[in-house]
C-alpha cells in the first residue's frame, strides 16, 4: 500500500478494530505504525469535500497552535475492504488517518479543565472555530459537541491532560459540499454569536499564532486555576 509521506506514515492496515455510526463513519483500524482512526470516502454523502476540509483545518488548527492528533494520508485500496458503520464498504482513495492517544473526549465537567497543562488552548480553540466556521463543535442553537474535544494523557504531566482540538470536517461548509459560495460574503458574517467573548479587544496574535499574555490569563480564569 502506497501513503502520502507524514512523519509516523502508515503504510499497511492490517485490521478493522471498530466502527462508528458518525456522519463520517470513522473506523478505528490498526496498521503498521499502531493505532488510528481512519475516515475514508464513502464515509460521508459529501465525499472527498469533507475530508479535505478535515485534511487544511486540522493544519490550520497546528499553524495557530493549537495541539492535534499526529495525522497523515493513506491509500485506501480495493484490497483492503474496510467495513463501515452501516454495512458499506470504504471507496477506494486517500483517506485521513489521526494516530491513536490515550485519553477521552471531555466529558463538559470544569473540574477537568482545571487539570488543563495547556488552558491557554482554549481560546486557540474559540479564534479557530470561529475563524474556520466550525458548526461542528459549538454552532447555536445546537447543542455543544463535546466529543470534538479530546483530553490527551500522553506527554501530559502526571495527573493532568493535553487539551487536543479534533475532527474538522465540518470546517468552511458546515458538512457540505466545497464550492465558490464559500468565498460569499454572506457566509463569513458572524451571525451566531460565535466571537460573543469581546476576544477581538482581549486577544493578539503574533505572526506565528501564539496567543498573547493576556489569552493565558483569560483562559486561566475560565479553568480555574
Amino acid at each position: 500500500m502506497t501513503a502520502v509521506a507524514e512523519p509516523r506514515q502508515p503504510r499497511i492496515i492490517r485490521r478493522v478494530i471498530r466502527q462508528w455510526p458518525t456522519a463520517t463513519r470513522t473506523v478505528l483500524v490498526d496498521t503498521d505504525q499502531g493505532e488510528g482512526y481512519l475516515k475514508a470516502i464513502g464515509g460521508d454523502p459529501t465525499g472527498p469535500h469533507t475530508l479535505a476540509c478535515e485534511w487544511v483545518g486540522t493544519q490550520l488548527a497546528r499553524w495557530i497552535g493549537l495541539r492535534t492528533f499526529d495525522f497523515a494520508l493513506i491509500k485506501v485500496t480495493e484490497e483492503d475492504e474496510i467495513p463501515l458503520a452501516g454495512g458499506d464498504l470504504a471507496i477506494p482513495g486517500l483517506g485521513f488517518i489521526t494516530r491513536a492517544e490515550r485519553g477521552a473526549p471531555w466529558g463538559g465537567k470544569v473540574s477537568e479543565l482545571r487539570r488543563l497543562a495547556n488552558p491557554e488552548d482554549i481560546i486557540r480553540l474559540v479564534v479557530f472555530d470561529t475563524w474556520t466556521l466550525n458548526c461542528d463543535r459549538y454552532f447555536p442553537p445546537r447543542r455543544p459537541n463535546r466529543d470534538n474535544v479530546f483530553l490527551s494523557r500522553e506527554g501530559a504531566p502526571p495527573k493532568q491532560f493535553i487539551l487536543k482540538a479534533i475532527d474538522h470536517t465540518h470546517c468552511f461548509t458546515c458538512g457540505r459540499e466545497l464550492s465558490r459560495r464559500v468565498s460569499n460574503i454572506a457566509h463569513i458574517k458572524d451571525r451566531h454569536g460565535l466571537t460573543d467573548y469581546s476576544l477581538s479587544s482581549r486577544v493578539t496574535w503574533s505572526p506565528r499564532g501564539t496567543c498573547s499574555e493576556k489569552s493565558y490569563a483569560i483562559s486561566s480564569n475560565v479553568c480555574g486555576s
